[in-house]
């Protein structure tokens, strides 16, 4: 055999392969992406799937920044209806902006850690192509969660566990928390832990750590700053 031609298994998984293992198989199929990387086909999925959920959800989007901003009293109805304009006029344009920005930091995130924080070795463009990967699971969960939330007539994810909440005052700090808690986002956390193991040659339980951690800190974090400012 020519020593330039290569067996199918030397070439990896295919792109469909690749989509397919992430939700079922994904630690081996993680050691096939960090082995050979790449991120154009999940980016361009995650990003235009950012774009179709901000275009359907766009009306309980404006609806639910009108019920918080009515909570504070230093907001005016000029405000509001000027933030609800544009959010309905330019709210799923946001996406194209936001969610590669966000697959970015993440990968940054990931490789400090990773690099720094850990004192292991990898590149950037491995971590985004993790994150990237990731980013498939969000297709599935997509898929349970905004047909619910247009049935319901409202924004809140339905498999959160913000009906853990003792009161229904979405601004105070243990709803926020509590709705931040989604059974699904936990799925696609540890999934990309996973990845995040692979790319470093670490166990799961150890790459599921470092993402369920940062997660854990975002949503507090997020928690905090809702319940203060709102």
């Amino acid at each position: 055999m020519n020593e330039a031609t290569q067996s199918p298994s030397d070439q990896g998984l295919s792109t469909i392969s690749r989509i397919i293992g992430v939700i079922t198989s994904p630690r081996p199929t993680f050691d096939d992406i960090v082995q050979r990387p790449t991120w154009l086909v999940p980016f361009v999925l995650v990003v235009a799937l950012g774009v179709l959920n901000s275009y359907l959800l766009i009306d309980l989007i404006a609806k639910a920044q009108v019920e918080q901003m009515s909570q504070n009293p230093n907001v005016t109805e000029q405000q509001i209806e000027m933030t609800t304009n544009i959010t309905k006029s330019y709210g799923w344009m946001f996406a194209i902006v936001t969610t590669p920005l966000f697959y970015v930091i993440v990968g940054a995130v990931l490789l400090f850690t990773g690099n720094v924080i850990l004192g292991g070795e990898s590149r950037f463009k491995v971590l985004f192509s993790v994150t990237c990967w990731s980013g498939v699971i969000s297709i599935i969960t997509s898929a349970i969660t905004v047909p619910i939330m247009l049935s319901r007539g409202a924004i809140e994810s339905p498999t959160s566990l913000a009906f853990l909440a003792p009161s229904d005052d979405k601004t105070s700090f243990l709803y926020s928390l509590l709705s931040s808690l989604d059974l699904l986002t936990i799925w696609y956390v540890a999934v990309m832990g996973i990845g995040v193991a692979a790319a470093y040659k670490f166990t799961n339980q150890k790459g599921i750590t470092v993402t369920a951690t940062w997660w854990i800190i975002l949503i507090v974090v997020g928690a905090g700053w809702r319940a203060m400012f709102s």
